[in-house]
């Protein structure tokens, strides 16, 4: 049987290669997640609306209908939680049906399965939506249940919407104009113009070399800044030897210094404000309410000594 591979296992291959063996080779089902049935949920309400099948023309209580009756309950921590997210879902659809009801594109086709034969294996997908234009230009568009929209540049980097675009082309025989992104949650788009040929040649090249590397049993676990989310990292050689709690000591160990630096900074600040005062009133000592501070001279240095309100000396040490 040929290697079958899609957007999502490529993904991960590309991210960590063992947690690609765990997922796709092993099968280790990891625990349903709430964003998984959140989105789950959201999609298969926009498909029902989309597709005209109930009514020609939905309205929004047709769409908040069709997120209920979809509604995936796995994976919610307790029943207030589900209801959070099921409230979280009217809301970002009603704003969808709000901002897209009255657009001139026609769908012409939904969770548009695609299968496309390459070198050795083989290309999977499912396109979330394509739209036809009153001008006969084509739209694919790809639904999200991010919070955010990624960095510019990650998604300049990603090679969702131009695979889409070939399945677009082989399947459907349509050479889409714009491939979009739609992020559901803030209600904003990632669009951008068609791959010209040779950067689809230059994808091909990149998903062909991650198809060998599988061929060949490649499955190294990779470190990474996402490890400590992996849903399979308790099954990692690399979590077992600790390994992978080194980036975060590293950076945990990195704040605190920059934290000390800031401090000292502030510390000395503050200590040549004190001494100027202390100096222009003629003072020995200053206080407050909790701590007082004693002027000493020692060797021709000025010293300042932190005590408490009654007396008793602080160790240096706290003084930070």
């Amino acid at each position: 049987m040929a290697l079958r591979l899609s957007y999502s296992s490529i993904s991960t291959y590309e991210k960590c290669p063992f947690q690609y063996f765990l997922q796709y080779v092993e099968k280790l089902e990891a625990p349903r997640s709430p964003a998984l049935s959140f989105g789950s949920s959201l999609h298969g309400a926009l498909e029902r609306f989309h597709s005209g099948t109930d009514k020609l023309s939905p309205g929004l209580d047709d769409l908040l209908r069709f997120m209920d009756e979809a509604w995936e309950g796995e994976g919610y921590a307790d029943a207030e939680e589900e209801a959070a997210y099921r409230q979280r879902g009217r809301e970002i659809l009603t704003r969808y049906y709000e901002s897209n009801c009255a657009k001139p594109a026609i769908p012409v086709a939904l969770e548009q399965r695609f299968l496309l034969p390459m070198e050795g294996w083989e290309l999977s997908g499912v396109m979330d939506r394509v739209d036809r234009y009153p001008d006969g230009s084509y739209e694919i568009i790809d639904y999200k249940t991010n919070k955010k929209l990624p960095p510019l540049s990650r998604l300049q980097e990603d090679m969702q919407l131009p695979i889409y675009q070939m399945a677009a082309v082989q399947v459907l025989g349509i050479k889409p104009v714009k491939l979009t992104f739609h992020y559901l949650v803030p209600d904003q788009r990632y669009t951008t113009r068609a791959h010209p040929q040779e950067e689809l040649e230059r994808l091909k090249a990149r998903l062909q070399e991650v198809a060998e590397h599988i061929k060949r049993g490649e499955f190294e676990p990779r470190p990474n800044n996402l490890c400590r989310w992996c849903d399979v990292r308790l099954h990692c050689p690399l979590e077992q030897q600790g390994a992978l709690r080194i980036p975060a000591l590293v950076d945990s160990y990195a704040d605190l210094l920059h934290r000390r630096v800031l401090l000292e900074e502030r510390i000395g600040c503050a200590r040549s404000e004190l001494l100027d005062l202390a100096g222009s009133a003629g003072e020995g000592s200053l206080h407050s309410t909790k701590h007082r501070l004693r002027i000493t001279e020692c060797d021709g240095n000025i010293e300042l000594e932190l005590a408490d309100a009654v007396g008793a000396r602080l160790d240096p040490a706290d003084e930070g």
